[in-house]
């Protein structure tokens, strides 16, 4: 099986950086302007691959007026007509595989980045004896008028984000993420995962999402090391509607749900646990109400996302399945 050698990692290495797209033309074209303003990573053959997932092409010609501004590598559309986010994500794995590539980089539609965090990130692998290693992920900063919950929701996510930041800071390494987990929003791995392993992202999920924790899992039970680079963030825009309590709330119900089932398939006995975690989660709920007016709000997103715990889990043992990547969000 392939583990890059410290001397391969020095040599050039080819890779795919992948975006997957359905229905967010602006947020893909602030993507696609900000991958053009990139600092090219040294003794790299990079290539850009966006993957509609869609029924019909309409991001090519976005993606045909961005080529000439690319200063380095080339830029590659293919559409996926099968729906589902693990299905793309499986896409461009294959795309990946048949270019030859040595590594797979994903970026959301919904991100942009800085100049340095491609150099950033293949720096990290080189430095690195990890199979898979991610990176932070910050809140982008509002543009636009907003009301005074939504701005009051963005700064709850913001923090949150930052939160989750220095703790990865503090726990993982290029070495080791024992505590963090490596989602696909901003990850990069060897195509081996692939082509030697024969890792998949699993389908089904495709509607759910977590498909990449589930896949990290994969890796980590395989004993691979996975890693964590610090210094290689991405900046997610949150658009209007993803700033309401309805949202949030519903976001955790869909997490918590498509947790709560995988954790029931691996041991029914969590069930029995249940009501005992539910009683103190609902107390803590309670309490973060109860805090919002004293905190200026503080408290605002963990009250939508405890809420949304809850109810998760309690959707799952009726049998509900998250259906999350139904709807999207965005523009």
């Amino acid at each position: 099986m392939t583990n890059f050698s410290q001397n391969k990692r020095l040599k050039q290495l080819s890779v795919v950086v992948a975006i997957l797209t359905r229905d967010r033309p602006r947020m893909l074209k602030a993507l696609l302007h900000s991958l053009a303003s990139l600092q090219a990573p040294n003794n790299c053959l990079v290539r850009f691959l966006i993957v509609e997932n869609n029924e019909s092409n309409s991001q090519e010609e976005t993606v045909k007026s961005i080529r000439p501004l690319i200063t380095f590598g080339t830029i590659h559309y293919i559409l996926e007509t099968s729906l589902g986010i693990a299905t793309a994500r499986n896409t461009a794995a294959k795309e990946a595989a048949r270019f030859g590539s040595d590594l797979l980089v994903f970026v959301d539609d919904d991100e942009t980045v800085p100049t340095e965090w491609l150099s950033n990130l293949i720096d990290g692998y080189r430095e690195s004896d990890a199979v898979l290693l991610g990176g932070p992920i910050r809140a982008a900063p509002l543009i636009g008028k907003h009301n005074w919950t939504e701005r009051l929701m963005h700064r709850n996510i913001f923090r949150r984000y930052l939160r989750n930041e220095r703790r990865a800071a503090r726990q993982a390494s290029l070495r080791k993420t024992s505590r963090t987990t490596i989602v696909t929003n901003n990850w990069i791995g060897q195509v081996s995962l692939f082509t030697d392993y024969k890792l998949r992202f699993d389908e089904k999920l495709n509607w759910s999402g977590g498909e990449d924790t589930k896949f990290y899992s994969d890796v980590r039970a395989l004993k691979l090391t996975t890693g964590w680079i610090p210094d290689a963030p991405v900046y997610e825009t949150i658009p209007r509607d993803r700033l309401t309590l309805q949202y949030q709330y519903n976001r955790a119900k869909d997490q918590s749900t498509t947790s709560f089932r995988k954790k029931l398939k691996a041991k029914r006995i969590a069930i029995y646990t249940l009501p005992v975690s539910v009683a103190i989660k609902s107390v803590v709920m309670v309490s973060l109400l109860l805090l919002i007016p004293v905190t200026l709000g503080a408290t605002y997103l963990s009250f939508a996302r405890t809420s949304g715990w809850i109810a998760g889990r309690i959707s799952a043992i009726g049998g509900a399945k998250s259906e999350h990547y139904r709807t999207v969000t965005g523009e």
